[in-house]
């Protein structure tokens, strides 16, 4: 009695770590689906039920897991900040001889998201600015927040990046470090979106070619 006591009970605990781990699963194929979705359409065009489709889950398991649509855009750009401050701790962050000078590792991070945006035709910008268009503080303040938090986290990084480049020398001792950083980001942003607006990498381009007037002593 009970050995089979034991045993029910561990098949129910089984159960139940079964079913979190299934939905743990499920909540995060929705995140990188809606992540796609609003990154393809935008907010306005995006919808609770085209986000699960994407995700090929039922409308009513997005519900279980996010109350309301800004629920799972919101964590979807908390899932795509993750991601691009994991990319950028690992190409632009670290400091080793094999990675300088400055401006090369500064430029050839920012081919590289030229070169990702290339096989979508130039049609992808970034899912903070393509947000940062479309919500305010007004309308979706914690969504407005969240895109807000990922573009000052953009900011730090560089900001992070700029003052080792300092201290090793290899640009301006007195740049404003703050000041510039927010400036790259914003010029970033904006090449971004003149290049959706063109189909092409140039505004990107011309941004690059930008940096070295900024950074050079």
């Amino acid at each position: 009695m009970l050995r089979n006591a034991a045993s029910n009970k561990q098949s129910e605990q089984n159960a139940r770590a079964r079913t979190r781990a299934n939905g743990e699963l499920t909540r995060q194929r929705l995140i990188e689906a809606c992540v796609d979705h609003v990154w393809d359409r935008g907010y306005a065009a995006s919808s609770v039920a085209l986000i699960a489709e994407s995700a090929g889950a039922p409308k009513g398991s997005v519900f279980y897991h996010f109350p309301t649509k800004d629920e799972i855009i919101i964590a979807a750009v908390d899932e795509y900040v993750a991601q691009a401050t994991s990319r950028r701790k690992k190409d632009l962050l670290p400091s080793s001889p094999a990675n300088r000078p400055t401006l090369n590792r500064l430029k050839r991070y920012f081919r590289q998201r030229i070169e990702v945006r290339r096989a979508t035709k130039f049609r992808r910008g970034c899912l903070l600015g393509n947000l940062a268009a479309e919500v305010d503080q007004k309308t979706s303040p914690k969504l407005a927040k969240a895109v807000q938090n990922g573009l000052v986290a953009f900011e730090n990084d560089v900001a992070q990046f700029l003052t080792a480049a300092a201290q090793e020398g290899e640009i301006r001792q007195d740049l404003p470090i703050a000041e510039v950083a927010a400036g790259l980001v914003n010029g970033w942003e904006g090449a971004l979106l003149r290049m959706k607006l063109n189909g092409s990498p140039k505004p990107l381009e011309s941004f690059i070619e930008t940096i070295p007037a900024i950074l050079e002593r």
